[in-house]
């Protein structure tokens, strides 16, 4: 029995959301903030009530009106943080394209007030309707995945409004969105029963509005929204990734799949994707050979990820501090940093060669390290594809341990600390005659970027040719 293509989407949206990675992050997220401290608070005591029912409300009325078209083009894309925006401008340059629109997400007076205008008369009966949903929702699945179950149908509904062909009717209410597919309860198993089918609209091509939809991530309600939204109106559906995918994925379909390597592509396809065509980025241009760390002035970069753990890091830190080897030490937030108190904790060492990065490129600062740093962050592929030897240390996330394989397929050393630094081992790990190959499984080396930029606009012309195809 196959289920409708929003059905499936909280399907795969509960699945991500209940690994062991958001699990932490969300954690971490809430122990930052003083007032989320006291909503999460509010939130587990009110749970199943018409409090916590009304915040989900809200807040997914919040999701709905901060959604808006900007920019023309006939693409449209969605990036929410820095890291998705950079993925996609590289697919721009890569498909030769300089324009695109974006369903930006922004909180702006005059975008939220023509948003409500839309859905004036049918709020009332919305607002019933999913807090019905939002409330059976609750009971089986708690309340954070309530919220954002609520989030993935609020961006859903927006999204098909604004990226409508334009003879094309508006999108059906919330109410209809939420209850023809979700109104019966979930089943308990988060696994989807059977491969979801493409269902789009038969739309005539010649009154399609866009072309093309572009994403760059997997997880995110705005973003499986969007995914959902496309099949929909019928455009086809571009998807670039930024760094390794984690564990567990939506099950979404593709036309075009960018990744970062062919162990991107493989998780993928045993997480049961769809993709047409499969492109893998060429990384030629940032590679250089390792080149080993040698004892004296050494430059070593710690490079955390969005959810650090406060006393692992410190740790590390002390630890490099107290190496006479090690004469400077870089520390490099995620672009999406959630530690707040990050600059206080490093000033509370004391420590002068310590130096907090900030507005540096990544390529930058892998080029001043002569060792990097990390835990679960895909700056560790990075750094050994500019020839800088990467160590794996665990626990400075929230996340499992060794989420994306560098350790255990033998691509990245791993550092014990808060042991002294083992430079030989470290140079003799990376000299190994098998690990060039190991490279070659998480980054493509030897392609060139024009041959790749070649093939995604080949690709891009045969979906182009597929459609027309599909409606003559």
């Amino acid at each position: 029995m196959s289920c409708s293509p929003l059905y499936g989407g909280v399907k795969a949206l509960l699945t991500c959301d209940g690994g062991e990675v958001v699990s932490g992050i969300v954690s971490f997220v809430i122990s930052q903030n003083r007032v989320l401290r006291l909503l999460s608070r509010v939130m587990r005591r009110a749970g199943g009530t018409p409090i916590a029912t009304a915040i989900i409300l809200i807040n997914g009325l919040r999701c709905y009106l901060g959604v808006s078209l900007r920019g023309e083009g006939d693409a449209v894309m969605v990036a929410r943080w820095p890291n998705e925006r950079r993925a996609i401008v590289q697919f721009m340059a890569m498909a030769g394209r300089s324009r695109f629109a974006e369903l930006a997400i922004a909180w702006q007076l005059r975008p939220m007030w023509r948003a409500l205008a839309v859905r004036a008369r049918s709020l009332p009966r919305d607002c019933r309707r999913m807090r019905r949903l939002a409330g059976a929702l609750s009971r089986r699945y708690g309340v954070f995945h309530a919220l954002r179950v609520v989030e993935l149908i609020a961006y859903y509904s927006r999204y098909l409004e604004l990226i409508a062909d334009q003879q094309a009717p508006a999108a059906s209410s919330f109410a209809q969105l939420s209850l023809s597919t979700t109104g019966s309860p979930l089943p308990r198993s988060r696994e989807p029963r059977t491969r979801e089918p493409a269902n789009r609209e038969p739309v005539r091509r010649k009154e399609r509005r866009f072309r093309l939809a572009v994403m760059s991530t997997h997880s995110n309600p705005h973003g499986i929204a969007l995914n959902l939204a496309a099949r929909r109106r019928g455009v086809p559906i571009v998807l670039i990734t930024h760094g390794m995918p984690i564990r567990p994925l939506a099950r979404l379909p593709y036309d075009l799949a960018i990744h970062e390597c062919a162990a991107s592509s493989r998780i993928y396809v045993e997480a049961g994707c769809g993709m047409e065509r499969v492109i893998v980025k060429s990384r030629r241009g940032d590679h250089a050979p390792i080149c080993p760390p040698v004892a004296g002035a050494l430059t070593a970069g710690v490079f955390l990820s969005k959810d650090p753990v406060d006393g692992r890091v410190m740790s590390c830190l002390r630890a490099l501090s107290s190496d006479s080897r090690v004469s400077r030490i870089l520390v490099r937030p995620h672009p999406v940093n959630l530690w707040r108190d990050l600059p206080r904790r490093l000033a509370s060492l004391g420590e002068p060669r310590i130096v907090l990065q900030a507005g540096t490129s990544l390529r930058d600062d892998l080029r001043q390290c002569d060792v990097a740093i990390a835990g679960n962050s895909t700056v560790l592929l990075d750094a050994v594809v500019a020839g800088r030897p990467a160590c794996y240390v665990r626990g400075l996330d929230h996340g499992a341990y060794d989420v994306q394989d560098f350790v255990r397929d033998d691509l990245v050393y791993e550092w014990h600390a808060p042991t002294p630094l083992d430079l030989g081992a470290i140079a003799e790990y990376y000299a190994r005659r098998e690990w060039p190959r190991i490279l070659r499984q998480y980054a493509d080396v030897d392609r060139r970027e024009e041959d790749v930029a070649a093939d995604v606009r080949a690709a891009l012309e045969a979906i182009d040719a597929a459609e027309i195809r599909a409606v003559a």
